[in-house]
């Protein structure tokens, strides 16, 4: 999981959305408007927004974004996010605390932490 997620307010353009995006090098915004997760902006929706006539400093945020969100407790099984995710092809899940984004588990992570494991399998097989 990545903490401390970077968000973008619901009001602002889909230009600003990827500019943020570019500059952390991301593919997946929680959008808040103020401090409440109301949505998710995603690469994807970057893309298609993109292939319309009206420029992206003229497209709001919340005109793209996804309202149904995969959002899961810091607490949660790796496994069962992993299988949430896989089944319902999520490219991410927001993970909240009381009412808080605290972080972001992408595909990526779960490529990483899928890695590690193998690395230790692998490892434990060479001891046998």
């Amino acid at each position: 999981m990545k903490p401390s997620p970077i968000t973008i307010q619901v009001g602002l353009s889909l230009e600003d959305a990827r500019q943020r995006m570019f500059e952390h090098h991301i593919r997946h915004l929680p959008v808040v408007e103020g401090t409440r997760l109301v949505g998710l902006l995603s690469e994807r929706d970057l893309s298609r927004a993109e292939t319309t006539r009206v420029p992206l400093k003229l497209q709001k945020v919340e005109d793209v974004m996804a309202t149904s969100l995969y959002v899961c407790h810091p607490d949660e099984l790796l496994a069962r996010v992993a299988t949430d995710m896989a089944n319902h092809r999520y490219g991410c899940a927001i993970v909240v605390e009381r009412d808080q984004i605290v972080g972001m588990f992408t595909t990526v992570d779960a490529l990483h932490r899928l890695a590690a494991l193998c690395g230790l399998v692998e490892m434990m097989a060479q001891v046998a």
